[in-house]
């Protein structure tokens, strides 16, 4: 019937926003904001998120993430981080590649230092690993 129809479609409607809240808000705490003894249960609850989700959807999802403010780290780890999440979207990326991968996107967003910013030391050597 269209009534179901219709509620079916508002209920899509409204996982998809779910999900690309709990996405965004994943990634956008890993980029410094939650406190480090949380990380690693956040990259295992961003990886089934990424999996669970449509390869588009979750894309779409990570590119919004790293567009916000909180990512600091410039193009270069953006591109990287972007194909870190494509992966795990994809299910060719193991949980425990995402965990090291949210520890030290994490750790590179506490430093101060020039080395952390784009372009630097240990943003160059994020990239390089992953």
């Amino acid at each position: 019937s269209s009534r179901s129809q219709l509620t079916a479609a508002a209920v899509d409607g409204a996982i998809l926003r779910v999900r690309r809240v709990v996405i965004l808000t994943l990634v956008t705490g890993i980029c410094g904001i939650f406190p480090r003894d949380v990380i690693d249960p956040a990259a295992s609850l961003l990886a089934a998120m990424l999996k669970n989700s449509p390869p588009e959807e979750a894309e779409a999802s990570s590119v919004e993430a790293l567009n916000q403010e909180q990512f600091r780290m410039g193009n270069e780890a953006k591109e990287t981080s972007l194909h870190v999440l494509a992966n795990c979207a994809r299910g060719s990326c193991p949980l425990s590649t995402l965990v090291e991968f949210a520890d030290d996107l994490w750790q590179l967003h506490q430093c101060d230092d020039t080395g952390a910013v784009a372009g630097g030391d240990e943003v160059i050597r994020f990239a390089k690993k992953y």
